[in-house]
């Protein structure tokens, strides 16, 4: 991704570079205008691929952090499943727990 943005941003510097030789012929308030505008574009282009390492640096952090965090709740919601999986009786032994209630009231009321 990071890879990729930087790039774009470097072919449309060189491409911003073509553009300003080819306008450099330009000597009116129109092409001071134009080459003005281009500069400034080269200038911004130029900048924001010097930020790209502290920006992905950055990114990948994040990343990192967030699969951190997804791995913990992965590995809570097993943890969960797991307790409920292993504290619930089955159908039989609910039963048997049922009938053992029965008999122990009826006991109780005797």
């Amino acid at each position: 991704l990071v890879q990729s943005e930087i790039t774009d941003l470097q072919k449309d510097q060189l491409e911003l570079r073509s553009e300003l030789r080819m306008n450099s012929r330009f000597t009116g308030p129109d092409g001071a205008k134009a080459l003005e505008h281009l500069f400034m574009v080269d200038k911004d282009i130029s900048r924001s691929l010097e930020t790209v390492p502290e920006t992905k640096s950055k990114l990948v952090a994040k990343q990192v952090k967030i699969k951190s965090t997804i791995e913990a709740l992965l590995e809570d919601m097993s943890k969960n499943i797991f307790l409920t999986e292993v504290q619930l009786p089955s159908k039989g032994e609910l039963d048997l727990l049922k009938q053992e209630v029965a008999f122990k009231n009826v006991n109780i009321d005797a």
